[in-house]
């Protein structure tokens, strides 16, 4: 059978089950990883192939309990063949925080960037099930230390000061991890993974790692990505960052050990 213009472009036969879904649909693709791990973008859908790992079993988790409690992505079909998931759902409208239009009207971002924290708050997560971010992060961590698959001299400095290998850094965060209530966590709340519409929130993406966890975990993540984004970390910087900007939220005297610890935590990931 002759292959689609997609399936030439990914280098890959897709299954018939997803052909049929997206045939003659124009696309982008978003993402392309040496693993084969890809994002496919349609003008309502996105298609996600990657090999069937944690994150894929977690986002399916988390879209069957929260569909109905926060703005997400609503999963239509998914399906496993050999060593890979095909997952496709619906393209939650709307631009990302990141984008050049709120990067240059700083009070507006900050103002969504709260709003979205509050969404997640909001969510009452007793009794849902949801597993615990800090746990997928950790076990994700040791399974690729023993891989070999984590390369220390990446790690941000910052981050890892005092200590000298990756060992040290899964065996630290094992030991510290704080107590407390836990809260609704995305996992990675940094500004391109919450779309808005105008002065509103149309939904968070990426959601591999959304469980439970201490609510200094996204405010560490977040607090980074406002700053790298307002600083030209990712290329163009802007005025008008205000290291405050996160008060009523966040103490940072006190949580300052506390935002160390998630922004390590987040160096397991690569």
């Amino acid at each position: 059978m002759r292959r689609s213009q997609l399936e030439n472009a990914l280098g890959m036969a897709l299954p018939i089950e997803v052909s049929k879904r997206i045939e003659g649909e124009p696309f982008e693709i978003s993402s392309l990883g040496k693993s084969g791990s890809s994002v496919i973008i349609f003008p309502n859908l996105v298609l996600k192939i990657s090999s069937f790992s944690y994150d894929r079993e977690n986002e399916l988790r988390v879209n069957r309990i929260l569909k109905d409690k926060l703005p997400i992505p609503k999963i239509l079909f998914h399906i496993k063949e050999g060593n890979r998931i095909y997952l496709l759902e619906e393209r939650i409208k709307g631009i990302p925080l990141s984008d050049d239009y709120y990067m240059s009207r700083p009070c507006l971002l900050y103002s969504l960037a709260k709003k979205a924290l509050r969404m997640l708050r909001q969510v009452d997560v007793k009794g849902l099930g949801l597993a615990s971010t800090d746990d997928l992060i950790l076990d994700f961590g040791w399974k690729a230390c023993r891989e070999g698959r984590l390369d220390f001299a990446k790690a941000d400095k910052s981050a890892t000061e005092g200590l000298d290998c990756f060992e040290d850094v899964l065996s630290f965060l094992e030991k510290s991890r704080p107590k407390g209530e836990d809260v609704l966590c995305h996992g990675d709340l940094c500004l391109p993974n919450i779309l808005v519409e105008g002065n509103r929130i149309s939904g968070f993406v990426d959601l591999g790692l959304m469980g439970v966890s201490n609510s200094y975990h996204d405010l560490a993540i977040l607090y980074r990505s406002v700053r790298n984004n307002f600083s030209g970390v990712y290329g163009k910087s802007y005025p008008g960052y205000q290291e405050d900007w996160l008060t009523g939220f966040i103490d940072f005297e006190e949580g300052r050990e506390l935002i160390r610890y998630y922004l390590l935590l987040d160096e397991v990931l690569g």
